[in-house]
C-alpha cells in the first residue's frame, strides 16, 4: 500500500468545515443580539402600556393625572431626547407628539398602586432624586406624561440596533 493513496481529510473539506463552522456561529452571535434589542424594546413598551393603563385607572377614579412636578414644554422635552441620542450616538425612533403648548408633568409612580418597571424606578434612583428636589435634569430617568394627550414618554430612552426608544 503507498502512503500516497491514504490522504485523509485534505485541505479543501477542511477549509469548507471551517467556513460553515463560521458562517453558523455569526448567525448564532446576531441573532442572541437581536433578541437582546427586542428584550429591551418590549421591555419599554411594557412600561408604557402598564402606565397608560394604571394611569387612566387614577385619572378616572380621582379626575387628575398622578403628577410628581411639572417638567416643562414641548421643545425642552425635545432638547432632552436629542441630547440623550446625541450622547449614545443613536438615531430617534419616532417624535413627540402633541402641540407647543401642551404641557408635560413628570409621573408619580407611588401613586400608582401595584406597578411594576423594568426602567426609570429603582431604589434611590433618579425618580426619588426628582421627587425630594422637584426638579428634572436631563439624565433622570423619568416618565413624563403630556397632559393633554396623556402621551407617555421615557426620555432617557433605550438604544437598540442604534436607535433610542423613548416611546411606542
Amino acid at each position: 500500500m503507498n502512503i500516497r493513496d491514504n490522504k485523509g481529510v485534505n485541505l479543501i473539506s477542511l477549509t469548507v468545515t471551517i467556513i460553515m463552522l463560521l458562517a453558523i456561529t455569526g448567525a448564532m452571535i446576531y441573532n442572541t443580539k437581536n433578541q437582546v434589542s427586542m428584550k429591551k424594546i418590549n421591555s419599554l413598551k411594557n412600561d408604557i402600556e402598564t402606565l397608560k393603563y394604571k394611569v387612566d385607572e387614577y385619572y378616572l377614579k380621582y379626575g387628575e393625572l398622578p403628577t410628581l412636578c411639572y417638567f416643562s414644554n414641548k421643545s425642552e422635552l425635545i432638547d432632552i431626547i436629542d441630547n440623550n441620542a446625541r450622547e449614545r450616538e443613536a438615531s430617534l425612533n419616532s417624535k413627540i407628539s402633541g402641540n407647543d403648548g401642551d404641557e408635560y408633568v413628570v409621573i408619580d409612580l407611588e401613586k400608582l398602586s401595584g406597578l411594576t418597571l423594568n426602567y426609570g424606578y429603582k431604589k434611590d434612583g433618579d425618580y426619588f432624586s426628582v421627587k425630594q428636589n422637584n426638579t428634572v435634569t436631563s439624565e433622570d430617568e423619568i416618565y413624563i406624561i403630556n397632559t393633554t394627550t396623556h402621551q407617555i414618554y421615557y426620555p432617557h430612552g433605550i438604544v437598540a440596533d442604534n436607535l433610542l426608544y423613548f416611546t411606542f
